[in-house]
């Protein structure tokens, strides 16, 4: 798989009973907005319960693209769609059942999302391409989960300009896939509820302007085009989370790209293997959860070896295990089972 991630990759949320096929929810990140609760001259912290996501600058470049246009209008004047891809390796199956995306409408005061309609698909490759094709949703379809949706308690803000009138709200779109090994982009697009423009925030890293897997396109009505950010030209990607089903015993397919945890099963130790060329946080604790949730263990993360972490298990009983990577703001950068023995 490409890129990723800044938090989220995978998260366990649910089992079944006993006796019954073991399965989890699982998501996909395809990247974070979330800057922390600092402007990056660490002037202005945000207001409480919310981080930025403040467009950065770096080395003397800097990102000053906001927003996306993805939205359209009831006159059919208007209309964008964007799309970004993602990537099922060899040996993995994505049962997709919703999709997640962030969007923001400047100055609005609304206590839900403000959007009525939102529209998805699937393609078997990217879309500006004539040989792809649309594999699951379309683009008359309203596929909005408002029970899904909600405040994802962020602010979009440009580079060390803090305000609060970008707020950036979780949308849900409702799509049902099996996606096999191979890669895939969705495409996508929102009618706001008072039929006027609104935005979508690209990935946004601390400390980068952009990463050489980023590609993102944006389709104006007429055609596909590369996203740049206005003020860099440099190419930009987008947040989007995938909700699937995975079976637990099989592997996520984010895990095999971004971090492995081996040994696995372990008995005293087992080691986090990074691939810093797919990550754009750096690790800084673990959690260990048993099935019924509770916390067995937290620790910093240390004593790297190169681009392994070794962990300390030694005192947990044997059993199944969710471990969980956080970087140094919390976020949540990846889950995955661990069998101890």
């Amino acid at each position: 798989m490409k890129k990723i991630t800044q938090k989220k990759l995978l998260v366990f949320i649910s089992l079944l009973f006993a006796g019954s096929p073991m399965f989890s929810q699982a998501f996909y990140n395809n990247g974070g907005f979330t800057t922390g609760t600092t402007t990056a001259n660490g002037a202005t912290t945000s207001p409480s319960g919310y981080t930025w996501s403040e467009l950065q600058s770096v080395g003397g470049v800097t990102n000053t693209s906001l927003g996306l246009a993805g939205y359209y209008l009831t006159s059919g004047a208007t209309t964008y769609r964007l799309a970004d891809d993602f990537t099922v390796p060899a040996g993995q199956q994505l049962n997709v059942t919703s999709i997640d995306f962030y969007c923001y409408q400047t100055s609005f005061t609304g206590t839900v999302p403000p959007i009525d309609q939102l529209r998805v698909q699937i393609w078997s490759g990217d879309p500006s391409v004539a040989t792809s094709t649309v594999l699951a949703g379309n683009l008359t379809a309203n596929a909005y989960a408002v029970s899904g949706s909600g405040d994802a308690l962020s602010y979009r803000i440009g580079n060390a300009v803090p305000g609060t009138t970008r707020k950036i709200w979780r949308i849900r779109a409702t799509i049902a896939i099996n996606l096999t090994p191979g890669t895939y982009w969705v495409d996508y697009q929102a009618h706001p509820t008072n039929n006027a423009a609104m935005f979508f925030p690209s990935v946004t890293v601390a400390g980068t302007v952009n990463l050489p897997a980023w590609n993102a396109k944006q389709h104006n009505g007429t055609a596909w085009a590369p996203i740049v950010d206005g003020g860099s030209t440099l190419s930009v990607d987008m947040p989007f989370i995938i909700n699937y089903d995975q079976f637990l015993g099989t592997e996520s397919f984010a895990t095999n790209n971004k971090m492995l945890l081996y040994p696995n099963p372990a008995s005293e130790t087992f080691n986090l293997k990074m691939n810093h060329n797919a990550l754009q946080e750096i690790p800084s604790q673990v959690e260990l959860y048993d099935l019924k949730g509770s916390l067995v263990l937290k620790q910093a993360i240390s004593g790297a070896v190169g681009d392994e972490y070794p962990i300390d298990i030694s005192a947990l009983e044997k059993g199944m295990y969710v471990v969980k990577i956080l970087d140094q703001a919390n976020n949540n950068l990846f889950n995955s089972k661990l069998l101890k023995n």
